[in-house]
């Protein structure tokens, strides 16, 4: 489900890579329309979940490597 806010934080997201990361407006824009578009269609809740399974796997191998130089460290 898109929100508002969801919208607002792409949108800013956007605007700052466009003021400090040398972006170009129009494919920026039309990247968080697409992205918008594409979101309220069925394919967005897995597209999401995908997303979502990704960034919790990560954290995962992330924070067993973190232990993992704990443990050398001690």
């Amino acid at each position: 489900m898109i929100t508002v806010p969801l919208v607002l934080l792409m949108l800013g997201i956007a605007f700052l890579m466009i003021k400090f990361g040398k972006q170009k407006p129009v494919p920026m824009v039309f990247g968080v329309l697409v992205g918008v578009v594409l979101a309220s269609t069925p394919a967005g809740p897995p597209i999401a979940d995908g997303i979502e399974w990704f960034c919790q796997e990560a954290l995962k191998a992330a924070q067993a490597g973190l232990n993992e130089v704990g443990k050398k460290v001690a």
